[in-house]
């Protein structure tokens, strides 16, 4: 489609780095970029960066094993990148997928992760 005018994006995490190196994507439009901004830049500029690929999989897995934006918004206010609110029918993850994303991000600490990473309780969040 390049030929034609058309430039191609990817829009999933998951599939950028062999949409971006091997199939000739232009970029990505990413949910976990919100969250891991230099990874996802690394990620579409360097096309020797499979292991970081292979090392972001398990958390673009837990961004979308709830439907979007409750685990981004999840873990955005674990990382005090915004404030822990949500309007309903939302709600943040559970208490044990809270963890599973604490665990996946300080597996992550030199990928541009914020120092302050709290687990919060459910009652930290506001339902709005």
């Amino acid at each position: 489609y390049e030929s034609r005018g058309i430039a191609c994006w990817s829009g999933n995490d998951d599939q950028a780095f062999e949409a971006r190196h091997q199939c000739g994507a232009h970029g990505v439009i990413s949910v976990a970029g919100n969250l891991l901004p230099k990874a996802m830049r690394k990620l579409m500029d360097a096309p020797n960066a499979g292991q970081l690929n292979d090392a972001l999989q398990n958390i673009f897995s837990w961004l979308f094993a709830e439907p979007n934006p409750i685990p981004l918004n999840t873990i955005l206010s674990m990382t005090g990148l915004c404030a822990p609110n949500f309007r309903l029918p939302y709600m943040p993850s559970s208490k044990e997928k809270r963890q599973e994303g604490l665990e996946l991000l300080n597996l992550l600490r030199d990928e541009s992760i914020p120092d302050e990473i709290s687990l919060l309780e459910d009652n930290d969040f506001t339902l709005i």
